[in-house]
């Protein structure tokens, strides 16, 4: 036999000093009903994210890099290797 302090209205009824465990299924009921709730959101919102990143890799492998940045790279990158052998 549990004995309840009744915390607030939606606590459950104490009856002959017994707590009700209607009430509380109902809260589980709920909470699980929640939670469900917000892990499905979670998971669409994980997916509509994991699409953009991947929307954004494919861009990143159609655009053709600039010539203007392939020279400059390839430059910098002599320069250090001439730089490094003196």
């Amino acid at each position: 036999m549990a004995v309840i302090k009744q915390a607030s209205p939606r606590a459950g009824v104490a009856i002959g000093g017994v707590f009700d465990l209607g009430d509380l299924r109902a809260g589980a009921e709920r909470a699980l009903a929640d939670a469900r709730l917000e892990a499905a959101r979670i998971v669409d919102e994980a997916r509509r994210e994991a699409e953009r990143v991947r929307e954004l890799v494919l861009q990143g492998r159609r655009d053709r890099v600039s010539t203007i940045y392939e020279r400059l790279t390839r430059e910098y990158y002599r320069r250090l290797a001439e730089e490094a052998s003196r």
